[in-house]
């Protein structure tokens, strides 16, 4: 979340829905029921209808080591009968699924044609850990501000092979794809840059790469009703899942390699030991706000994404998701952090919002990285770049999920007091 991205939470008579769908959406989500009535559009459930598609597009045959046909197995048995898509909704899931799938076989392809691929060192990246909207992509913007620091655009976590090139940063024709996805979204949609913005060349989150492998703990139960899927990956071992995601890494780092590698997601908060486990070495930065706050915000994102993907929208399950998911994954965090000896550097939001330039160089000479003498004339330009309500505020009520901020505050108790986070009023 960058300044102009900055959340105002309201009071419980605060209650329309986060964003509006323009005529043109609601009217192709209204034909829905007639094409899935004639065949058109409707979700397959059998995965290896994707996979040989996917194989004969490219005319490749191997995904590799990691079993992508279990996750993607259930998440389309879930995305068939429990989450209620809409068309678009339809047609956005299974363009998902076929990307995804070539871009596992071209990764395979990579590190075939280029072996010198398992040796970049990804060991040690910089990561932020995060519930949800707590001013992680502030802080990824902030940090990525670093002359020497390699942080994703969202168009390489989309198409990430084959590695992105430096010279091609702005002239990938992989943008232009990623723009006709999302950039095409969000001129249908406006409403939804105030809430969280995507841009084909804007620093984005490694979730995506979690995506790319359908083991993701975030993404899909924020798109649509996934309980059955979110059940299910939630009791996974998902220490493959890291090892394949860092084939990834190293694609997308192999022309940088002698950068710093800056990451973040919400997602690994949810896979501690699995995150550590593979990546002993990282240098975590866990960033802190009132749950309470990041609760609502959380919420009012998850119903205006839903909006578009989805028939209905059920905004009690949605708190109630909430609650299922982050409130184990937060006070989890503590045992894990009083369990494990790592190398982790706390960073309360309010103390990013009231001195961001201070806060990035402490994070870098924590981590006994350089700072270099223009990185404070480069954070505040992108301050200056990205105002406050440069896209408009986002407002929210906890209520309308269901939710009481001090019943949150009694409930994460235990977090909230070892890491000390500031709690937040209601407006």
């Amino acid at each position: 979340m960058s300044l102009h991205q900055m959340d105002l939470p309201v009071n419980a008579s605060f209650g329309h829905a986060p964003i509006q769908l323009p005529l043109q959406m609601r009217l192709l989500n209204a034909l829905g029921p007639c094409f899935a009535a004639m065949g058109f559009f409707n979700m397959k459930e059998d995965p290896d209808h994707y996979m040989r598609w996917a194989q004969q597009k490219l005319d490749l045959d191997s995904f590799g080591e990691f079993d992508l046909r279990t996750p993607l197995k259930y998440l389309l048995n879930t995305l068939k009968h429990e989450a209620g898509l809409g068309l678009f909704g339809r047609i956005a899931a299974d363009k998902m699924i076929r990307r995804n799938l070539m871009n596992n076989l071209l990764l395979q392809e990579e590190f075939v044609k280029n072996p010198t691929l398992g040796d970049v060192d990804v060991e040690s990246p910089l990561i932020i850990i995060c519930t949800p909207r707590t001013g992680s992509t502030l802080l990824h913007n902030l940090l990525a501000q670093h002359t020497e620091s390699r942080a994703l655009k969202m168009w390489e976590l989309h198409r990430p092979n084959p590695a992105p090139l430096p010279i091609n940063e702005f002239t990938d024709q992989r943008i232009k794809q990623s723009d006709q996805e999302f950039g095409m979204y969000y001129r249908m949609v406006p409403d939804m840059k105030a809430i969280h913005y995507f841009a084909p060349e804007a620093i984005e989150e490694c979730t995506h790469i979690f995506n790319n492998l359908f083991s993701c703990r975030l993404s899909f139960s924020t798109m649509a009703n996934t309980s059955s899927y979110t059940d299910w990956i939630m009791e996974q071992d998902m220490t493959d899942t890291y090892i394949a995601y860092k084939k990834h890494l190293q694609v997308l780092k192999y022309h940088y390699q002698k950068k710093i590698l800056v990451l973040k997601s919400p997602a690994h908060i949810l896979s501690l030991d699995a995150l550590t486990n593979v990546f002993p070495k990282a240098k975590i930065i866990h960033l802190h706000r009132d749950p309470a706050t990041a609760a609502g915000s959380f919420c009012s994102l998850t119903e205006a994404v839903q909006i578009s993907m989805r028939n209905q929208v059920d905004t009690q399950a949605i708190g109630g998701m909430w609650r299922k998911i982050w409130t184990p994954a937060m006070l989890n965090s503590v045992a894990w952090r009083k369990n494990k000896q790592l190398d982790v550097l706390d960073v309360n939001f309010k103390t990013l919002i009231r001195d961001p330039c201070r806060t990035v160089e402490n994070i870098y000479q924590h981590f006994n990285l350089p700072v270099p003498n223009s990185l404070k004339g480069s954070v505040h330009r992108y301050l200056q770049e990205h105002p406050k309500d440069e896209y408009g505020t986002h407002q929210y009520s906890l209520e309308r999920y269901g939710l009481c901020r001090r019943e949150l505050h009694r409930e994460y108790r235990d977090y909230i007091d070892y890491y000390q986070v500031p709690l937040e009023a209601d407006s």
